[in-house]
């Protein structure tokens, strides 16, 4: 909102990009360094005072504090899961259709002119989206494929909370595999160890219903 609303009132977009897009990064990288404390004495007066003044307008803090609360008690109580998963099983209708919308939004095209002209962030890209390209068509598996269950499956929690397979629908892990749970937020399985010449059944369910991340067969 703030790229928009600047460019709005007659700023160029490309300076619209640097200071609400590209700046992120140095703001992040100080945060991570020394805390917010360390942003704050590293960044000038007039943008802290900017912060103190302007800030709570954009972001009332009790209001927004009460809808984190809401938000996160929608997590606990797995109404966001449940609304998770009715729109994957109804095939990602919202999702896509605001995914496009952000695609397509102005600050990308900016964005892309921008870092075209600034080598140096291509060298060190962390995604490479040749090797990881979430629109890759969707493809249907008969059965399960070695290589499955090798290694551990990683599962990141972040407000959410693990949900039984049972309760989701899929089937149970054999006794002689670790505890196997669906991160209710990120649709990816949690397990300590496999042995590598298994399959684990609860994988190959969740493999089915393949999404667009797959990646090609070896």
């Amino acid at each position: 909102m703030g790229f928009e609303t600047l460019v709005e009132a007659g700023y160029e977009p490309e300076m619209a990009y640097f200071e609400c897009l590209h700046e992120v990064k140095l703001i992040v990288d100080l945060i991570y360094e020394g805390g917010i404390a360390n942003m704050n004495y590293s960044i000038s007066n007039t943008a802290e005072f900017g912060e103190y003044h302007s800030g709570p307008q954009i972001l009332p803090r009790e209001e927004t504090k009460a809808r984190m609360k809401s938000v996160l008690k929608d997590i606990q109580d797995g109404r966001f899961v449940s609304e998770w998963m009715r729109e994957f099983k109804a095939g990602l209708p919202m999702f896509k259709a605001i995914r496009r919308n952000n695609d397509a939004h102005q600050i990308e095209e900016v964005g892309e002119k921008l870092r075209a002209m600034m080598p140096w962030i291509a060298e060190n890209r962390m995604v490479d989206k040749a090797k990881n390209c979430r629109h890759r068509p969707i493809r249907k598996r008969t059965g399960p494929r070695a290589g499955d269950c090798a290694g551990a499956f990683l599962c990141i929690l972040r407000l959410s909370r693990f949900t039984p397979l049972a309760e989701l629908g899929f089937p149970e892990p054999r006794a002689r595999e670790p505890a196997t749970r669906l991160c209710a937020d990120d649709f990816v399985l949690q397990q300590t160890e496999c042995p590598g010449t298994c399959v684990c059944r609860a994988a190959t369910a969740i493999s089915h219903k393949a999404t667009e991340k797959d990646s090609p067969p070896p």
